[in-house]
């Protein structure tokens, strides 16, 4: 006999289900300088690191648990083709509300929505 399926009451939501979440996202350049510059005026906080004997690099955090780095490609491929989509809050001298698409140095694309203080953030599309 199969079992059943565990009965839920609808009035209750039940909590999320666990899914895969992104902690690391690396983008190799031959143009540091160039994409720090680019990415910092999207509004993201980077800062240099380097770690031991590896090379200097540029890291911001996402959100909780989630960071993105710029290395540099050190005579290996950089990173090629990507589509990236942020959603930053709008500060005086930026990029106007709204969605705009960029292109970053190295020619990937970048989706950026810019929302006013208090709009619903997180939609990136």
């Amino acid at each position: 006999m199969a079992a059943s399926a565990p009965v839920t009451d609808l009035a209750r939501p039940s909590p999320p289900a666990s899914h895969p979440a992104l902690g690391l996202l690396v983008l190799y350049t031959e143009r540091l300088e160039a994409c720090r510059a680019f990415y910092a005026g999207l509004g993201l906080a980077l800062v240099a690191e380097q770690h031991g004997d590896g090379p200097a690099h540029w890291s911001a955090e996402l959100g909780p648990g989630c960071v993105l780095e710029l290395y540099p490609a050190g005579g290996q491929p950089p990173t090629g083709r990507l589509r990236l989509a942020f959603t930053v809050p709008y500060v005086p001298g930026g990029p106007a509300p709204g969605r705009h698409r960029r292109e970053d140095p190295d020619g990937r694309v970048v989706l950026v929505t810019v929302v006013q203080p208090g709009e619903a953030e997180g939609s990136t599309t």
